[in-house]
């Protein structure tokens, strides 16, 4: 089994040109970030406005990291902003890079504490 297999999107409610291309940023940034950082529990999506969110499921709370889709003008230049994403994430929580180790985040420096509920 490929790696990016278990990468999966939802349902789509709207075909409009935006959200296509929104959906295939999503799953490219969830495979770039699979394949740097494996076993974490990444979630991709989007918000209106060419608005990529980043989160790892393992961080409580609404702390996340966004990526102007506007300012994206290659795919390679996209793994480099979903690489950052994630070790910017990781980092803050002082997990390693790398493959997850199945613990749950404890705190996040530089996070306004109201956003982090269940720490």
């Amino acid at each position: 089994m490929r790696e990016t297999d278990d990468i999966q999107t939802v349902e789509v409610t709207s075909i409009d040109e935006e959200s296509i291309q929104m959906e295939a940023w999503a799953k490219a940034v969830a495979e770039t970030l699979v394949h740097h950082y494996p076993a974490h529990l990444w979630s991709v999506g989007w918000m209106p406005g060419m608005t990529l969110c980043v989160k790892n499921m393992a961080i409580p709370g609404n702390y996340g990291y966004t990526i102007d889709g506007t300012k994206i003008a290659t795919s390679s230049e996209l793994a480099r902003l979903a690489m950052l994403a994630g070790g910017e994430l990781l980092e803050r929580c002082g997990f390693k890079r790398g493959e997850w180790n199945g613990e749950f985040a404890t705190h996040v420096e530089g996070a306004d504490p109201r956003h982090l509920h269940g720490l």
